[in-house]
């Protein structure tokens, strides 16, 4: 959920249709007064799928106001992949994102975006759970998009398993790897 600059409410999440490949992304927006916003999809809400089961859990806005959403789609319950979606102000897919509005990434057995955060620059970048490498075990999966909608190396090795604390953070962090760091940057 978000607030926008005109103090409109954009909420979005997942809807199901009693089938199990059938959950379907909605997105709606509402204006100060709790009605739904007209000029969103011409109704208030824009309802699609991704695959036949999509999760939405993060929701963030860029600087042209577009709406970015992050979280998992899957084909019929099997293994999910990273997704993103970014929608324009009037509620439709943005087709000059990736093509069909989406940016989909197999990362290891099931992943899904947990967290949408947008670099001062733009970039958007994707935090979630990666399942199914280096053992079956749930990782933290940090992911960057770079300009031209491809994914940056993802900031995971599966040789080496890397702890961020103190978590949440403040002014420091500490970075715990069980190999030598050779170099890092931090942008």
């Amino acid at each position: 959920m978000l607030l926008d600059e005109n103090g409109k409410l954009v909420v979005a999440g997942v809807t199901f249709y009693g089938s199990s490949a059938d959950y379907r992304n909605l997105v709606f927006r509402l204006n100060p007064n709790g009605s739904f916003d007209n000029s969103f999809n011409t109704n208030g809400r824009f309802e699609f799928k991704t695959d036949s089961v999509n999760t939405i859990s993060s929701i963030a806005k860029d600087a042209n106001n577009r709406i970015i959403l992050g979280g998992s789609s899957a084909l019929n319950l099997g293994s999910s992949k990273m997704t993103f979606h970014r929608l324009n102000t009037n509620g439709s897919l943005d087709q000059t994102f990736n093509p069909g509005g989406v940016y989909k990434l197999s990362w290891g057995f099931d992943a899904s975006v947990q967290q949408v955060l947008l670099q001062t620059d733009g970039k958007i970048v994707g935090v979630g759970k990666v399942t199914g490498i280096a053992g079956n075990f749930d990782k933290i999966g940090i992911l960057r998009l770079i300009s031209n909608n491809t994914s940056g190396i993802p900031l995971y090795n599966e040789d080496t398993e890397v702890s961020v604390f103190p978590n949440p953070t403040t002014n420091s962090i500490t970075i715990h790897a069980p190999n030598t760091i050779t170099g890092f940057t931090i942008y």
